[in-house]
């Protein structure tokens, strides 16, 4: 999922996130994982420049766990990512702002067709 708000001053702000149920491969059965993030934007110096902040994986829930039996034999595992992180971007347009028009261009088989009428 992915929520992005528009708020005043040429702000937005995003809220997203993931989820995975607990599922079967092979013989491991698998515990659920998911992820929410947030991330925080400013257009700046004339909407030519932008910040953000980001931070994902906020309840550092993108974890692995699961378990396995196979006749006597019992096994249980589990673990993580560092997938939480804190993420600074700044960003700066040196162009134009807006697209330039495409320029109307003829080509020989036009010119033909208006040369022979048609």
């Amino acid at each position: 999922m992915q929520h992005t708000i528009s708020l005043p001053y040429a702000m937005k702000f995003e809220l997203s996130g993931w989820y995975n149920s607990p599922g079967i491969w092979g013989n491991w059965l698998a515990g659920s994982q998911y992820d929410i993030s947030v991330r925080w934007q400013k257009k700046i110096l004339q909407e030519k420049g932008s910040i953000k902040i980001s931070f994902s994986d906020i309840f550092q829930r993108n974890r692995w766990s699961g378990e396995s039996t196979f006749g006597d034999f019992f096994m249980s595992g589990g673990g993580r990512w560092d997938s939480q992180q804190i993420k600074v971007n700044f960003k700066y347009n040196f162009g134009g702002i807006q697209v330039k028009s495409a320029r109307q261009r003829t080509t020989g088989l036009e010119e033909e067709a208006g040369r022979l009428g048609g």
